[in-house]
């Protein structure tokens, strides 16, 4: 019985001769691999290096100032100024009109709607968002500067009441808002953090 001729164009060795070439395959991958590997470290190293010398020199502010720096301050209230019956009120005298509310006496509807636009997972993650974060690394390297933030209320209350220059956009400062954000978060509870966000705003 005569074999059929292969199809034209088709190797005419069997698949087995092929298999010599796997060795020599495996020995140019390793190396493409390898440098595919090195460029792209390479190219993620500046903003990671870049990152991580920020974290050290506002790690070293921040040590400087003392841990005390991320005790989130009294906020003024207004006082109140009775007559002798102590019932009949003479005068209100306040720099800011501020009367403090705990967090209980806050109301529910009030309490999930602040929630739902400045920070909607606050309870489910730490001092940072981390998609939030990202998404605003990603949209500030493509501006070239910082024209988005991806704060939590935790920074937001360390922004407005630790002296930071809200008007400073760089990225020290926003490496020094996420350190003291951290360390607010190791000190205060989340209902905590909450509440003097609520005062605060």
């Amino acid at each position: 019985m005569r074999r059929a001729s292969p199809p034209r164009g088709a190797d005419p060795r069997p698949f087995n001769d092929r298999l010599v070439f796997k060795p020599l395959a495996v020995v140019l991958l390793v190396p493409i691999v390898v440098l595919s590997g090195a460029l792209t470290a390479i190219i993620l190293a500046p903003p990671f290096i870049g990152a991580a010398m920020g974290v050290m020199r506002v790690d070293a502010k921040l040590d400087a100032l003392g841990a005390d720096f991320t005790r989130i301050p009294r906020f003024p209230e207004r006082s109140t100024i009775y007559a002798n019956d102590a019932t009949t009120p003479l005068a209100t005298v306040y720099l800011d009109n501020r009367e403090l509310v705990r967090l209980n006496k806050v109301s529910a509807p009030a309490k999930k709607a602040v929630l739902a636009i400045e920070d909607s997972g606050f309870y489910d993650h730490g001092a940072l968002n981390w998609s939030s974060l990202l998404r605003a690394v990603i949209e500030n390297a493509r501006a070239g500067e910082v024209v988005q933030g991806g704060s939590t209320i935790t920074q937001q209350l360390v922004k407005n009441t630790l002296g930071l220059d809200p008007l400073d956009r760089s990225f020290e400062r926003k490496f020094q808002e996420l350190a003291l954000a951290i360390r607010a978060e190791e000190k205060y509870t989340k209902d905590e953090i909450f509440e003097l966000y609520l005062n605060q705003i």
